[in-house]
């Protein structure tokens, strides 16, 4: 069964990726490459969602 992507765990996801980018480059902050990196994420993953609800209608 596949994982059912809700707005709440691609926002998570987003937020996790944000994070990833702040913790390599060895800050506590983010700046606005984590931001971008974050709504990438949370971009490509929403995309992912829209496109399976597309499919299964």
């Amino acid at each position: 069964m596949p994982i059912q992507l809700t707005y709440e765990l691609i926002w998570r996801a987003g937020m996790d990726a944000g994070n990833r980018s702040m913790q390599v480059d060895g800050r506590t902050a983010w700046n606005e490459d984590d931001y971008e990196a974050a709504v990438s994420e949370f971009n490509r993953l929403w995309r992912s969602r829209v496109k399976a609800e597309e499919a299964a209608t």
